[in-house]
């Protein structure tokens, strides 16, 4: 049992190394134009300026899932494999990462201030970049984030008895997570990144797509322990147990 822990551990790592691989190629690529899809605010000033910019999403998915990993785990009373939850809350984030960055290539919409970066003459990476508006990718990872923080926090809150230690996950763990999600997802509306259809796709996507791989990994776990439940070797174990417990109970 443990072997085939240890391989689903290394399998799931390699598929975030290949989701995350994947979806970064697609960020380099040219964008297509496979659709004539229109911004719903063009002709917007260009920002010099991002009021939140991508690598401080990236750094929040890094620190705060690891975090509050090891507050969940502490508050839970029941044996979980905090490293399995990870990961698989790893995988539902580059799985999005992956469907945005495809759709970004794909459609290659406008974004608001697009037509302000050619009358600015900027680079050609930010002109590129002005055709990748659809759907947000600042929308869709804040919110994966957010789905993967608010469950683990939701964990915890049922399995601890203490109202003052619920009350502050609620805010900590909830409620921050939630306003600050949608407050990244409004302020690139803002800074004319994006209009009000690209958030909208990108909110939706960031809360679809970790619900379905949360689902999908969740059946596959069950799987996993059943099959090891009905193993011979497991079988094995179980009956020498029972055979010493009788020889103890026949003991004088």
């Amino acid at each position: 049992m443990r072997g085939s822990s240890g391989r689903m551990i290394f399998v799931k790592m390699a598929v975030i190394l290949v989701l995350f691989g994947a979806g970064y190629i697609f960020t380099r690529l040219v964008p297509l134009t496979l659709m004539n899809f229109k911004s719903v605010r063009p002709n917007m000033l260009y920002s010099w300026n991002e009021t939140v910019k991508f690598k401080y999403v990236v750094l929040a998915t890094v620190i705060l899932l690891p975090l509050l990993q090891i507050v969940t785990m502490h508050m839970h009373n029941k044996k979980m494999r905090s490293l399995d939850i990870l990961l698989d809350a790893y995988i539902g984030i580059n799985a999005t990462f992956i469907i945005t960055a495809a759709a970004k290539w794909a459609v290659g919409k406008e974004r608001p201030d697009y037509n302000d970066r050619i009358l600015q003459n900027l680079k050609a990476h930010a002109i590129l970049e002005g055709r990748r508006s659809f759907p947000s990718g600042h929308s869709s990872i804040s919110m994966a984030l957010v789905f993967y923080l608010v469950h683990h926090a939701w964990i915890a809150v049922k399995d601890t008895p203490k109202p003052l230690v619920r009350s502050v996950l609620l805010y900590i763990g909830i409620f921050v997570p939630i306003v600050v999600g949608c407050f990244v997802c409004i302020s690139r509306i803002w800074d004319n990144r994006h209009d009000e259809v690209d958030v909208l796709v990108g909110y939706l996507i960031g809360i679809t797509i970790p619900y379905i791989t949360h689902i999908t990994l969740k059946g596959k776990g069950k799987e996993l322990i059943e099959e090891g439940s009905d193993s011979p070797a497991t079988k094995a174990e179980e009956s020498g147990a029972h055979s010493e417990v009788l020889e103890m109970e026949k003991c004088p």
